[in-house]
């Protein structure tokens, strides 16, 4: 899988103009992107870098999302406005069992559980998404989870200074069920480049 990417022609310059760690304050801050990535302003102690990254090793996110209904309805009016995400009495609604988030917000509660995990990731980019599944219905009131394991990694094979990594995340409600989930290719640092 992560073996045989190949990177466009028109992107051949990409990494070394715009993923050059000199662009980063890299080694003392971090913000969180895929499951949370490097940036400015937002400094943490410790950082998750390529060679930290376990295959099969799980963690969870640390922290809870709780779906409201008045959110629900604000984000399928602005990206989704589907009945069963808007209207209680709608025939839509009722084969639903009541009305459930977009996938828009369900894709956005993975996103902001990522930023709030206690582990901080040498992220310099996310490649891609693949493999996203909307497993069960978010409803108003469910108490969300994130749940992230390394599923494969791989040295980069034209910058010594960084790795890639396949991860998974996988959103679980308060009963314990699979809600959603999705893998995620990033590109990341290694704790020190060769020759430092």
């Amino acid at each position: 899988m992560l073996a045989g990417m190949r990177k466009p022609a028109r992107y051949a310059n990409f990494s070394s103009r715009i993923l050059s760690p000199k662009r980063f304050s890299i080694r003392a801050t971090a913000t969180s992107h895929c499951t949370s990535g490097i940036g400015k302003g937002h400094a943490v102690s410790t950082i998750k870098y390529f060679e930290d990254f376990v295959v099969g090793e799980e963690h969870d996110s640390g922290h809870e999302y709780v779906v409201t209904i008045d959110e629900l309805k604000e984000m399928a009016t602005q990206w989704d406005p589907q009945p069963f995400h808007l209207d209680e009495n709608a025939p839509e609604t009722k084969e639903y069992g009541g009305l459930i988030t977009c996938s828009a917000h369900t894709f956005a509660i993975y996103s902001y559980l990522g930023s709030k995990s206690p582990v901080k990731t040498a992220a310099i980019a996310s490649l891609g998404f693949n493999h996203m599944k909307m497993i069960l219905p978010l409803r108003p009131g469910d108490r969300i989870r994130a749940a992230n394991v390394c599923l494969e990694k791989r040295e980069s094979r034209t910058k010594p200074d960084r790795g890639i990594a396949l991860t998974k995340t996988t959103l679980r409600n308060q009963n314990g069920q699979d809600v959603f989930s999705v893998q995620c290719t990033v590109m990341l640092l290694k704790r020190s480049s060769p020759g430092e």
